[in-house]
């Protein structure tokens, strides 16, 4: 009888993680139908650039591209770290470890074909900036990593107005093209929800295989918190 009472127990459980996990499924595919292909390729590209940027020496200077003040307004923002935490929580936890924060930026530097040593600086880096804005509990949440998004946006405006001055438009439409030539299946000349999530499905994979595989050793966290899962 007892062990009819613990089974039933952990099928209960089980539904529930179920549950939550396509809860959170198709919460993320009501914010890929809400999203604009333009608005996508735009988000895609400030995390590109953020990579780009925590791969560089600090610019100096004050001098920087006036764009991401529009990648850092509310609704842009809400989508962009939403998509990007949904990607980066492996576990589904609801919470970021610094590995799986770290996996994300390292995974796309690795796609742009950086060294290893500009593989490193990006996560020794962006392990930085996990430590400054994750709470005490050593996790970054949903609204950490909101945070955490915004007050980078300095770094990715001075690295385009170093490297991509005045032609952020220019590249977002070429960011849109790559991503409908590699994710518009149907060839309807947009990425629909459904393509959306497979692109997603297909990179959330692919970090968690850097986040076990592939990951720099990463500088411990001030006052020796673990920041690894």
């Amino acid at each position: 009888m007892r062990t009819r009472h613990h089974l039933a127990i952990a099928a209960l459980l089980t539904q529930g993680a179920c549950g939550q996990l396509q809860s959170a499924e198709d919460a993320q595919a009501q914010l890929e139908a809400a999203m604009s292909d333009t608005e996508q390729a735009a988000n895609e590209l400030y995390l590109d650039d953020l990579t780009e940027a925590s791969a560089e020496d600090d610019v100096a200077g004050d001098t920087s591209d006036s764009s991401v003040t529009e990648d850092v307004e509310k609704r842009r923002l809400s989508q962009m770290s939403e998509t990007l935490f949904n990607e980066l929580d492996a576990d589904s936890s609801g919470t970021l470890s610094k590995a799986e924060f770290v996996a994300g930026p390292v995974k796309r530097a690795e796609d742009k074909g950086m060294t290893e040593e500009k593989r490193t600086k990006v996560a020794t880096k962006m392990a930085a900036d996990f430590d400054q804005y994750a709470g005490e509990d050593g996790v970054l949440s949903p609204d950490e990593l909101k945070t955490l998004l915004t007050n980078v946006a300095p770094r990715v405006g001075k690295h385009r107005a170093k490297h991509h001055p005045g032609k952020q438009k220019d590249r977002v439409n070429e960011s849109m093209q790559n991503l409908k030539n590699n994710f518009d299946t149907n060839k309807d000349g947009k990425i629909g929800a459904d393509e959306a999530m497979s692109m997603r499905t297909q990179r959330k994979n692919k970090i968690s295989e850097v986040r076990t595989n592939k990951l720099p050793p990463l500088p411990p966290p001030p006052g020796g918190q673990n920041g690894g899962r």
